[in-house]
């Protein structure tokens, strides 16, 4: 399992393309599971706590997520959402925008 952020071959271009060319890689590096953790929903506790996530965008994060189910395949790729650093309903938010 390979933890990773958002990113493309170089870790600033964002781009759909980017991102999509990095997958493609490691899938044939034949790296089978992905895990790409979100964490927090909230813009303000994401702020507060994760600072460097935040800097992405928590976008990315989906549009990444996104991409890697559908170049890896589903049950390959993982989230992680951390509970009780945020009200409820924004760690539900996360969850429904990730499933």
């Amino acid at each position: 399992m390979l933890c990773l952020s958002p990113r493309g071959y170089n870790i600033n271009d964002i781009s759909d393309e980017s991102y999509e060319k990095y997958l493609k890689q490691l899938k044939k590096w034949n790296i089978s599971g992905l895990s790409i953790k979100l964490e927090l929903y909230s813009d303000e506790k994401r702020k507060k706590y994760i600072p460097q996530k935040d800097n992405k965008g928590k976008e990315n994060y989906f549009r990444f997520i996104k991409l890697a189910v559908s170049i890896s395949g589903k049950g390959n790729v993982r989230s992680c959402i951390i509970i009780g650093l945020e009200e409820i309903e924004y760690s539900l938010k996360a969850v429904e925008r990730i499933k």
